[in-house]
């Protein structure tokens, strides 16, 4: 029994240690790193982004918007998030972008506030801008809106928001 006890100590030790490493995932930028959860691709006519968030400090975010295909355009400007409650969140240009494996990236800041209403709401489209060659560069706007019925989103965003930064603070 004795000989078997350091076999099954590296065998817990092997399934233990690849399931802590999973559990979290990060948006690395520069030296910094952003305790993080991905929201999902959005879709438009034209272009396709994918979206993560990211955990600040002090409870305030950021957001990575990343084009869903290479040589898509670089990020120009301020995004609009537009919420299921009829508000927008202007997200903005602090000319953060970066290219990783041919697709353009951008981050931007959330505050504390803007967070607590992404808990309490969807995100059901942004808007944003692209520059480019000819063909990539433009106004685009995509959406969260599953093809299966007008009401339904296809990503809950506000309980991804929840799930990384803890239930809405009360009034």
């Amino acid at each position: 029994m004795i000989r078997i006890l350091p076999y099954i100590t590296v065998f817990i030790s092997c399934i233990a240690i690849p399931l802590s490493a999973n559990g979290q995932s990060y948006i690395y930028w520069g030296n910094k790193n952003y305790p993080s959860t991905y929201l999902g691709t959005f879709e438009g006519e034209v272009k396709s982004i994918v979206l993560k968030i990211g955990k600040r400090g002090s409870g305030d975010g950021v957001i990575l918007v990343e084009t869903k295909y290479k040589n898509a355009g670089s990020f120009n400007g301020s995004i609009y998030l537009f919420l299921s409650n009829g508000e927008r969140i202007k997200c903005i240009d602090r000319n953060l972008t970066d290219t990783v494996n041919q697709k353009n990236r951008a981050l931007y800041f959330l505050t504390k506030q803007e967070v607590e209403t992404l808990k309490r709401n969807n995100i059901i489209k942004i808007r944003f801008s692209l520059k480019g060659t000819l063909n990539s560069s433009g106004d685009f706007t995509v959406e969260n809106i599953s093809s299966f019925g007008l009401d339904k989103f296809r990503f809950e965003t506000s309980e991804d928001f929840i799930e990384l930064f803890g239930p809405p603070a009360n009034d």
